[in-house]
């Protein structure tokens, strides 16, 4: 299987439940990821978490290419 393969299944049968901690996740991949690579972040943040964007920019400092993606749902707005 293909890294992309992966990558869309994974999202495929992803179920949404509830809130995340995406600077926690942020977190994680800057302490495992050992060599630089590309970095690809989807969510809403609606959660208005700053920490997360700090983490990115850490990410990107370390030479990470860092891809964000906000995506909105209709009745997330409401």
């Amino acid at each position: 299987n293909s890294h992309l393969a992966v990558v869309s299944d994974a999202l495929a049968s992803a179920v949404a439940r509830g809130k995340t901690n995406i600077q926690a996740g942020l977190r994680s991949l800057s302490t495992l990821s050992r060599k630089r690579g590309l970095v690809f972040v989807l969510s809403d943040f609606l959660d208005h978490d700053m920490g997360a964007f700090s983490v990115l920019r850490q990410l990107v400092g370390r030479g990470h290419q860092v891809m964000v993606l906000q995506v909105l749902d209709g009745d997330e707005l409401d």
